[in-house]
């Protein structure tokens, strides 16, 4: 008796129902989602107001590629991506999956920096209700276990996009609290044993640093001279302005989402939904903390806090 497999949601529209292979960043052509948004203005993170940074400027470019929209709402202001490199058992497995995957809210395409039967499985915006389900991953991911391998592979990523909504309403708070999550990560969470674990290995590929040298050299000083807004601001200007490279850790780059980049593919549900929710605790954490309070003790206290016991973070 085969096995019966459910790859729709009813959360999400239906105007589109994905099928077959893409070309490689297909869906990218023409998407605002994917416009290179890194220009930087002055920012500090006191509570004065600035009437001409607070409306960001909507694009009017036209999106050929259309994503199906969320049905439901949620508490939450942002929505989360996610794209799993997995690699065809076979040609026979790659045409299996190209006929069978069809979908409402997951789409494939091509990637150049797999093998020959590398495919990208790209969700369309998710609630982050859905995102960090285990339930709502398990048909389609048990599918492609059965297909497809992600984990054995040392080609494939699992890459994490969060809207910049999560870390502000205004362009000018989340610059702010993007650098912040820079600064976190890369001087407290990079190198260590839970980053390399969660994520499944310590270096993706071409990877480059997102410390800076001259934020090195003020914090020869020690982290108590982010008590002084002009230091801060500094920091945040110099982390914002180094970080310009879509290969890093973590990609500034994207319109309209932060993107973790680090992640090992895999074909666990629970490996992927504990990576979203890692990267979504993390954005959290910075957002609700201070400057002086951004440490990898205060971080795994944080965690622990706001992680369910049967979170597969876990």
């Amino acid at each position: 008796m085969k096995t019966k497999y459910n790859f729709l949601s009813q959360n999400y529209e239906k105007n589109i129902l994905y099928s077959g292979i893409n070309d490689y960043h297909h869906s990218h052509v023409g998407n605002p989602d994917y416009e290179d948004s890194n220009e930087w203005e002055d920012i500090d993170d006191d509570d004065e107001d600035d009437d001409d940074d607070d409306d960001e400027e909507e694009s009017s470019c036209h999106t050929p590629f259309e994503f199906n929209a969320p049905i439901l709402t949620s508490s939450k202001p942002y929505k989360i991506g996610v794209e799993l490199e997995v690699e065809a058992n076979s040609y026979d497995d790659f045409i299996q999956i190209k006929r069978k995957l069809i979908s409402n809210w997951i789409f494939m395409e091509e990637d150049c920096s797999l093998n020959s039967l590398g495919i990208e499985c790209i969700t369309v915006p998710l609630l982050p209700e859905d995102a960090t389900s285990v339930d709502f991953w398990q048909d389609t991911i048990k599918y492609l276990t059965h297909h497809a391998t992600s984990w054995k592979s040392p080609r494939t990523g699992l890459h994490i996009h969060i809207g910049r909504e999560m870390f502000g309403s205004s362009r000018e708070e989340q610059k702010m609290n993007i650098s912040k999550l820079l600064y976190l990560y890369w001087y407290y969470i990079k190198d260590t044993d839970i980053n390399t674990k969660i994520n499944g290995r310590s270096k993706g590929y071409g990877e480059t640093s997102g410390k800076c040298t001259d934020v090195d050299n003020l914090l020869k000083f020690g982290a108590d001279i982010l008590k002084y807004a002009k230091l801060r601001k500094s920091v945040a200007d110099k982390l914002y302005s180094h970080n310009n490279s879509c290969r890093s850790d973590i990609n500034i780059l994207n319109g309209k989402t932060v993107e973790f980049r680090l992640g090992k593919g895999s074909e666990s549900v629970n490996r992927i939904v504990s990576l979203i929710t890692y990267y979504v605790l993390m954005s959290e954490f910075v957002k609700r903390s201070r400057w002086t309070s951004l440490n990898f003790g205060n971080f795994m206290s944080f965690i622990k806090a706001f992680t369910p016991e049967e979170s597969p973070l876990y």
